[in-house]
């Protein structure tokens, strides 16, 4: 008679599987405030003075006298505690990148309406503690940016940091745009004093005015693991 054979069973092989998270969250929030174009006394990370040890801000120029100057600040903290350990035997170092751009089109109104497009290298000047493009201060269609670069955290196995943005500088009053884009960047108005923004990883500020003067530049990091 025929007979039906039940099929032969081959083994198969299962992806691994991720090793749950273990363990409670620690996380720790790192500000550093007052950035200027030619660091100062003012200048504090986690509210620790550059006058501590601990803390080192140096400003190298790339490309120096041409359109395509840049300035890039070094900036450490070294012997703290960042991983929640209790021992100051942790340190983080990033790069802040000073650009600046001229030639910017732009369209200024208030809110989520303004437009900055195109501009071409202009010089990143960062002398006399404030931000500017060429001449040291910002003037119409002149943008500055700013990014953040070769962050490096040391810290117990398993902590990381990461750069969360940029959300605020000190500007002279007057008309500014925010961000990059034909009719959805932010156009503020305002008069002397910090300018608030949400954390942005890449700031480009765009002036509508003449002779602008910027300068204190805030940013914010997150160091986190599980303990």
């Amino acid at each position: 008679y025929p007979t039906t054979l039940a099929p032969t069973a081959y083994p198969t092989t299962l992806a691994p599987t991720r090793a749950p998270v273990t363990g409670t969250l620690s996380e720790k929030y790192v500000k550093f405030i007052n950035l200027r174009g030619t660091p100062s006394r003012q200048f504090r990370i986690d509210n620790i003075s550059i006058r501590d040890s601990r803390v080192s801000v140096t400003k190298a120029t790339e490309n120096a006298g041409t359109n395509n100057q840049e300035i890039v600040y070094s900036v450490s903290l070294q012997r703290y505690d960042l991983d929640g350990g209790g021992e100051g035997n942790d340190s983080l170092s990033f790069k802040v990148r000073f650009r600046a751009l001229n030639k910017v089109a732009y369209q200024r109104c208030t809110g989520n309406c303004a437009t900055a497009t195109g501009g071409s290298a202009a010089l990143a000047n960062g002398n006399g503690g404030q931000f500017g493009a060429t001449d040291g201060v910002l003037d119409y269609g002149e943008s500055l940016i700013f990014t953040i670069e070769d962050i490096s955290l040391v810290a117990d196995e398993g902590f990381e940091a990461e750069f969360i943005g940029f959300n605020s500088i000190w500007t002279t009053g007057g008309h500014y745009v925010i961000g990059s884009g034909t009719g959805n960047a932010k156009g503020i108005r305002k008069g002397h004093g910090r300018m608030w923004i949400d954390p942005v990883q890449e700031l480009q500020l765009t002036s509508t005015e003449r002779r602008r003067r910027v300068r204190d530049l805030i940013g914010n990091f997150r160091v986190y693991g599980y303990r």
